[in-house]
């Protein structure tokens, strides 16, 4: 009996030594398997571990796992700009959030997962964005022009002339009392030039221009147009029109018809009728002159 008993526990020994060496043979298989495990696979995982962070709200966990990911300098999948640029968004991070973003917009198609809500998030940042950069003055001159020493005679002179100190009012007066002078006159094309002409000129349509200039940099267009022949509620007609003169050529140009006897100057922009007057050519080129030192003394405000 005794002789059994020492037979069993020389068993039960070497049972437990090759258990032993059992588990330790599995956990040395266990660290060497984690220790290779390939880098984008792990890049993965730590992007679906951001994943499941952000979903939780712990940005600063989920901020972790990518920058270990980044960290692995391996191909990383398109889903880490979408995250990232997440949690730069949720961090305030507009700049760093936008550029992540619009990396993974370039990389998906619209049946993507996130397609929608990287759109809706863009859309965000730009909101965002444009609230933080709302200016608080008039925007600036885009073209900066070298400024003069002497104030110009031609406006010096009509500083005396207007009996004003400021060299923009003068210049706006100067404009509207040209343009009273020299209004465009449109007859009907039914009136008969010679005894009639007398009786006709009271049927005779004709417009009016008024400037005014803005703190804002900007010359407003008031476009009056009579029509005698019209009815009570629609013989005046009146129409206003607004050009910023930030970025315009401050030399204003003219141009004179005789067949439909007129002059216009042309709109700094598109070339098209911006000011109408009589056909009077030397009015004209007074009124382009005088048009063009306003843009400029705008300008330099």
């Amino acid at each position: 009996m005794s002789k059994y008993r020492l037979l069993l526990a020389r068993y039960s020994i070497k049972l437990i030594h090759v258990m032993t060496f059992s588990c330790l043979l599995m956990a040395n298989s266990s660290i060497l398997s984690a220790a290779t495990i390939p880098p984008e696979m792990e890049a993965a995982r730590l992007i679906l571990a951001a994943k499941s962070a952000l979903d939780n709200q712990q940005l600063t966990e989920a901020q972790d796992y990518l920058t270990r990911a980044q960290a692995l300098n391996t191909p990383l999948t398109h889903s880490f700009y979408f995250y990232q640029g997440k949690v730069s968004f949720l961090k305030s991070e507009l700049k760093q959030a936008q550029q992540q973003l619009i990396k993974f917009a370039q990389q998906i198609k619209p049946d993507d997962l996130h397609y929608e809500e990287t759109l809706a998030l863009l859309t965000e940042i730009e909101k965002q964005s444009s609230i933080e950069k709302t200016p608080t003055q008039p925007p600036k001159p885009q073209i900066e022009w070298h400024s003069e020493k002497a104030v110009s005679p031609y406006i010096e002179r009509l500083k005396n002339l207007y009996l004003t100190d400021q060299g923009k009012d003068a210049l706006e007066q100067h404009i509207n009392d040209l343009l009273r002078a020299y209004p465009f006159r449109q007859a009907p094309a039914n009136i008969i030039p010679g005894n009639n002409a007398t009786r006709n000129s009271k049927r005779v349509q004709h417009q009016t221009y008024n400037i005014q200039t803005t703190r804002q940099g900007a010359i407003k267009t008031h476009l009056t147009t009579h029509r005698p022949n019209a009815t009570p509620n629609k013989n005046v007609e009146l129409n206003i029109s607004e050009i910023s003169v930030y970025g315009l050529h401050h030399r204003i140009g003219f141009k004179c018809n005789d067949i439909n006897q007129s002059c216009w100057l042309k709109n700094p922009i598109n070339n098209s009728v911006w000011l109408k007057l009589g056909n009077n050519q030397p009015a004209a080129q007074e009124l382009a002159k005088a048009m063009s030192h306003l843009v400029k003394v705008m300008q330099k405000q």
